[in-house]
């Protein structure tokens, strides 16, 4: 009676920590773990990933609300710091400009004030200028070699969003 016991209180332990494992459920992360739970997923990275999370080398893509977002961007160095760019011109003209402050790896929150590990996003389309409210981004990889690589997500002031967008190697 003992040992059934003690192997009903092993499995039920196995089970409860399979159920709360921390780690990354994206299968393009670098630290993909096809054990987590999506409801406890936390720090996927890309920075070593060898292809970009966008497909086919792809530098920016994201799902803004019903809209999926990609293609090359632009960056443009200045003394405090650096622009990242993403345009789609034509009749259906979109914008995306990061400007992140005091540029290296690490976290960065969305902030208006210029200060350093904060950034400023601002959103344009035929519609009119947006301006993020609340964000987050993370900088995996930042070098002369690799560019910049890394994971943001980003509320405009209209309520619109960008939950995941990545970066990958915008030079």
């Amino acid at each position: 009676m003992m040992k059934y016991q003690y192997l009903i209180l092993i499995i039920l332990s196995v089970t409860l920590q399979s159920c709360n494992r921390k780690g990354c459920s994206n299968p393009l992360a670098d630290n993909y773990d096809p054990k987590v739970n999506k409801a406890r997923d936390k720090d996927c990275t890309f920075g070593a990933a060898t292809v970009s999370p966008c497909g086919n080398q792809i530098e920016f893509c994201a799902n803004y609300d019903s809209l999926s977002l990609s293609g090359q961007m632009s960056s443009e160095e200045f003394s405090q710091s650096l622009v990242l760019t993403w345009e789609n011109s034509g009749a259906d003209f979109r914008k995306l400009d990061l400007e992140i402050f005091g540029i290296k790896e690490g976290n960065f929150s969305a902030s208006n004030s210029g200060n350093k590990n904060t950034f400023t996003a601002t959103y344009i389309d035929n519609n009119g200028v947006l301006n993020q409210t609340t964000g987050s981004l993370k900088i995996t990889k930042y070098n002369s070699n690799d560019g910049v690589s890394g994971i943001f997500s980003v509320k405009f002031n209209d309520g619109s969003e960008i939950k995941e967008g990545h970066l990958y190697r915008v030079q």
